[in-house]
């Protein structure tokens, strides 16, 4: 009985102990939860960032999303490349996804993937950008929506949405979208 008031004794944290132990706590547990270790990306509106003055904004993306480029459009699993050069883009429907993980040398040069939205039945697609081998170029992905995903004519979920679409890679991708809805 005597051994067990004493150990007793040695493991009661006094007060002025809890507030550090608490600290060193909170501090590993959000250094385990970083934005660095989350697989979900920061995802930007596209309009605001085209025509955004602020330094930083690379003017190219412009070209790439607006612009004529060479492009490889997939549909229905099949490749069709359009323009003389290599590829810039990458236009595909949501359900295509998977196609980008197949290697594909044309895929080398591909700087811009437009994933489009039609309609809610698409699903949200994943893209893992730890399986894209071949898309060693890729700076941008911009995700399309033709019907509003938010509901309730607002397009607030859509950054915490875009940006849970795409799980993190080696390299740093900059995640855009856009409400696009065709009448």
């Amino acid at each position: 009985m005597n051994l067990r008031k004493n150990f007793k004794r040695r493991i009661k944290v006094s007060g002025h102990l809890k507030l550090p132990i608490f600290l060193v706590i909170t501090a590993l547990l959000s250094f385990l939860v970083m934005p660095g270790n989350l697989s979900a990306q920061e995802a930007h509106p596209l309009q605001t960032s085209i025509h955004s003055e602020e330094e930083g904004i690379d003017p190219w993306l412009t070209q790439l999303a607006k612009g004529l480029n060479p492009t490889i459009y997939i549909e229905n699993g099949e490749l069709k490349v359009f323009g003389e050069a290599s590829p810039l883009v990458v236009i595909l429907q949501g359900s295509e996804v998977s196609s980008l993980y197949e290697a594909n040398p044309q895929f080398s040069s591909v700087e811009l993937i437009k994933i489009v939205l039609e309609n809610p039945g698409t699903g949200q697609p994943s893209v893992d950008l730890n399986r894209l081998p071949d898309l060693k170029n890729l700076r941008y992905i911009l995700v399309e929506f033709h019907y509003n995903p938010c509901g309730n004519q607002t397009d607030e979920c859509l950054p915490s949405l875009v940006g849970g679409m795409v799980v993190s890679g080696p390299q740093e991708v900059a995640i855009f979208y856009n409400l696009s809805i065709p009448e």
